[in-house]
């Protein structure tokens, strides 16, 4: 059994394929992205014949060109230097259509998801059925690097044979995006997975571009999938209000020092402290639109505790046919001059306060529902917001985090905060491996507050879920609904009675160890793959104190166990 909490120096296919089926609980991972960064990795052979004594053909050299915009204090030495080599696309096998190189390099995209699917379907082999995936991944401009083939060989991706005829074709043309990020997420669905989101990460401190034909890029795409219908999902709230995510304060701007340290500046005013344009920064191409709504026509509104629509409708029918008043519905419509009074004796509707007052001195019937029909409240015309918040949404602002060691992509812990907290559960049976989930106490909602339908023998009826949940969307239900919130009660048990551990997150492309910091926050395990031991290093020293830390509340889940 290969160890947990530990990060392994292994290519993420070797690793994957030493863990068992249905072992995994999550995964989170940002693969390298296609065509932009040499990672200073030993090639690797993918595809072919593993029996095959290779002959390599010639190999394709590439140069990269990271642009890090007017900002200087972006630059990174070691990041510069890797970025002015030029890199290899690696070389095919003559014989067997194998390709030695690394993933990321690829000279074409189709090879490129090709290779990172293989992987993928690995992973879903190890994830267990109610486990998720959760992977970052970036797109590419055309024309960066990977054009056609130049040396005297070539090759035909397509039929996967060496051909000396073919020229290896552009996948878009110069300036257009690669479209990877989809491409992928079709490719994952083409082989059985379920994408559940595709979730916009917003970087509002994005970095600068040069581009004066297009508008700066300040997004990538974080997809959510997972192998079954049925699956481990713990709902994640925000408020309803809206913060900047720079800065609670309001508009700001993040800058870097150099020494990884990030100062905050006041955008007002000092427009240039980055060597901005004075008329403004280029747009970007993640747009909060304000949408039309309907004007209310006043900001409060009146209303009343009603009784059952159902119990009121008897009590007027029996005062209308009474000996005292005995009319017939036609001859309250006539009365009133409307056919509104049908609507009040078949349980449709209840009368206004003035219509119940009318109503009253025609019947003549009792005073019972005198204070419910008559007294009249104001309150806001807003709807009431859940006080947990609401259910979270697509669009996340997580500003990228400046990292000071030699790595060149290191995604911030809050991006994948949510993914291992919503869908890595905190204790899972040491024996199934089967997850706890949260138990609430849900009170059933008043008869005056729920939802109304009509059955075909016309008459109403409340409706109740076997949950105990109106069905509808009434304001009223909402409202109550608002003010009485899920109670939570515990935990579910197994039936092994083995005890509790944490649940595992398996990162194939670990490199600087976020996802095993996050993982350990959260009183989780994971599992790492890196290839590259100066990242490994990096990596180690950051999760060193929380290994520690994740022992001793080892504890704590056994004490759990008992909850």
């Amino acid at each position: 059994m290969m160890e947990i909490n530990k990060i392994h120096n292994i290519d993420a296919r070797q690793g994957i394929k030493k863990l068992p089926n249905d072992f995994i609980d999550c995964s989170m991972s940002s693969p390298p992205y296609w065509a932009l960064r040499d990672y200073g990795i030993e090639p690797q052979i993918w595809d072919g014949d593993i029996n095959c004594e290779h002959s390599w053909g010639t190999e394709r050299k590439k140069e990269l060109n990271l642009v890090t915009g007017a900002n200087s204090q972006c630059d990174r030495p070691w990041r510069e230097q890797a970025s002015s080599e030029d890199v290899s696309q690696g070389q095919f096998c003559q014989k067997c259509s194998a390709w030695k190189g690394s993933l990321g390099l690829e000279p074409t995209s189709d090879l490129f998801i090709k290779h990172l699917c293989n992987i993928y379907d690995e992973v879903k082999r190890v994830l267990k059925p109610s486990g998720t995936c959760w992977v970052n991944l970036g797109d590419t401009y055309g024309g960066m690097g990977h054009s056609d083939w130049s040396g005297n060989d070539s090759w035909n991706t397509k039929k996967l044979e060496y051909n000396k005829d073919f020229k290896l074709k552009r996948d878009v043309p110069d300036k257009s995006l690669t479209l990877i990020p989809f491409r992928f997420a079709i490719e994952m669905i083409n082989r059985g997975w379920i994408l559940r989101n595709t979730i916009i990460w917003h970087k509002p401190n994005c970095m600068p571009s040069s581009a004066k034909d297009r508008f700066t890029v300040d997004f990538e795409y974080l997809f959510f999938f997972v192998k079954s219908k049925k699956y481990f999902f713990e709902a994640q709230y925000e408020p309803h209000k809206e913060i900047d995510a720079r800065t609670e304060k309001g508009l700001s701007r993040i800058h870097y020092n150099g020494k990884g340290n990030p100062e905050e500046r006041n955008f007002s005013g000092d427009a240039n402290w980055l060597g901005q344009n004075p008329l403004g920064r280029n747009k970007r191409t993640v747009w909060s639109v304000p949408y039309s709504v309907q004007p209310r026509g006043k900001p409060f509104v009146d209303y009343r505790n009603l009784p059952n629509l159902d119990e009121f409708s008897i009590f007027l029918n029996k005062a209308r046919k009474s000996y005292k008043s005995n009319k017939t519905i036609d001859e309250v419509e006539e009365y009133f001059g409307n056919q509104a009074p049908h609507h009040w004796f078949n349980a449709e509707s209840f009368p206004s306060k003035a219509d119940y007052i009318k109503l009253k001195e025609l019947l003549g019937f009792d005073d019972r529902y005198d204070k419910q029909l008559t007294e009249e409240f104001t309150k806001s015309s807003e709807k009431q917001d859940y006080p947990q918040g609401r259910n979270k949404r697509t669009t996340w602002s997580i500003c990228p985090q400046p990292f000071p060691e030699a790595h060149f992509a290191v995604y911030p812990e809050a991006l994948c905060e949510t993914p291992i907290k919503s869908g890595c559960p905190e204790f899972v049976c040491k024996k199934c491996g089967k997850a706890r989930e949260k138990i609430y106490d849900k009170e059933l909602p008043p008869k005056e507050v729920l939802t109304k339908t009509r059955e075909k023998s016309d008459k109403m009826i409340n409706v109740i879920n076997k949950d105990g949940e109106a069905v509808g969307s009434g304001q009223k239900y909402q409202n109550w609904k608002n003010e009485n919130p899920p109670k939570f009660k515990g935990y579910t048990q197994c039936s092994c009675n083995s005890g509790f551990e944490g649940g595992i997150v398996l990162d194939p492309f670990i490199g600087a160890g976020t996802t095993a910091l996050v993982a350990l926050k959260q009183n989780k395990r994971f599992i790492g793959f890196e290839i590259n031991k100066q990242y490994i290093e990096i990596a180690n020293k950051r999760i060193k104190p929380y290994l520690e830390q994740n022992k001793l509340s080892s504890e704590n889940i056994e004490k759990w166990s008992e909850v």
